[in-house]
C-alpha cells in the first residue's frame, strides 16, 4: 500500500469523525455529558471508519449503494466503539458513578457498551447511519467516478 492511499484513508476516516462529532453535538448537544459521549463517538467513528472503510466498498463493483452502506456500516458501528471507549476511559481515571459506585470495569463494559448501544441505535441510529451513509457517497464520488 502506497503512503498517498494511507494518508487517503487517514483523510476518510477523519472525516467520518467530524461527521459522527457533528452528528453527537446536535443530538447530545443539551445533555450535561454530552460533550464526553461527542468526542468519544468523534474517536469512534475514525477507528470504525479506518478499520472498515478500506475494505467495504472494494469487494467486487464499486457501486452508489454499496458506498452508502458502506458509510452507513461504519457509523453504526461506532456506536457501541464509542460507549466501550468512555466506559474503559471513565475506568482508567477511576471516574465514580452518580451513587459514589465504581465505574464498570474493561470487561463488563464489553457488555454494557452493547446494551446502551442498542438504545443510542434506537434514538439517533437513524440520524448517524444517514449521516454516514452521505458521507460515504461523497467520499467515494470524490475518489472517481462509480456506476450508477
Amino acid at each position: 500500500m502506497t503512503s498517498v492511499m494511507k494518508q487517503t484513508q487517514w483523510i476518510d476516516a477523519a472525516v467520518f469523525g467530524l461527521a459522527g462529532a457533528g452528528c453527537g453535538a446536535l443530538i447530545l448537544g443539551g445533555s450535561g455529558w454530552g460533550w464526553q459521549l461527542t468526542l468519544a463517538y468523534g474517536a469512534a467513528c475514525v477507528l470504525a471508519a479506518r478499520l472498515l472503510w478500506p475494505w467495504l466498498p472494494r469487494g467486487g463493483r464499486r457501486t452508489w449503494p454499496r458506498a452508502a452502506l458502506a458509510g452507513a456500516a461504519v457509523e453504526t458501528v461506532a456506536h457501541p466503539l464509542a460507549f466501550y471507549l468512555l466506559i474503559c476511559v471513565y475506568y482508567a481515571a477511576g471516574v465514580r458513578g452518580s451513587l459514589g459506585d465504581p465505574t464498570l470495569n474493561p470487561l463488563q463494559g464489553l457488555v454494557a457498551a452493547f446494551a446502551y448501544a442498542a438504545w443510542s441505535w434506537l434514538i439517533a441510529g437513524w440520524v448517524t447511519a444517514s449521516v454516514g451513509a452521505l458521507v460515504g457517497l461523497l467520499l467515494s464520488a470524490t475518489r472517481r467516478r462509480l456506476p450508477a
